[in-house]
C-alpha cells in the first residue's frame, strides 16, 4: 500500500491506497488510534474488517520498499550474527 488521502463531505482524511485482490483501486481509512488501550472485551468482539491488497509492482532487482527494516533487523539480530 501507499499513503494516500480521501475526501468525504468536503473533509480530507489520511488513507491507505492500493489495489485490491480483485484488481480494483482501493482507498481505505484505517481508523483512529485510541487514546487509551481497548478493554479485553473489545478485542473479543471480533469486529475487525481486514482488506487484502495486491503487492505493489516492482522492477526486476529492485529492493523492497521498507521503513528502516534493515535497522530493525540489525537491532534484533545483529549480536546473534556477529
Amino acid at each position: 500500500t501507499e499513503v494516500g488521502q480521501g475526501q468525504s463531505g468536503g473533509h480530507t482524511f489520511p488513507a491507505l491506497k492500493g489495489i485490491g485482490l480483485d484488481g480494483q483501486p482501493l482507498l481505505l481509512f484505517p481508523g483512529e488510534v485510541p487514546t487509551t488501550p481497548p478493554t479485553a472485551a473489545w478485542w473479543q468482539q471480533g469486529s475487525f474488517d481486514f482488506q487484502s491488497f495486491r503487492p505493489l509492482p516492482m522492477a526486476p532487482h529492485q529492493a523492497m520498499p521498507h521503513v528502516r527494516l534493515d535497522a530493525a533487523l540489525e537491532f534484533l539480530l545483529g549480536d546473534k550474527l556477529a
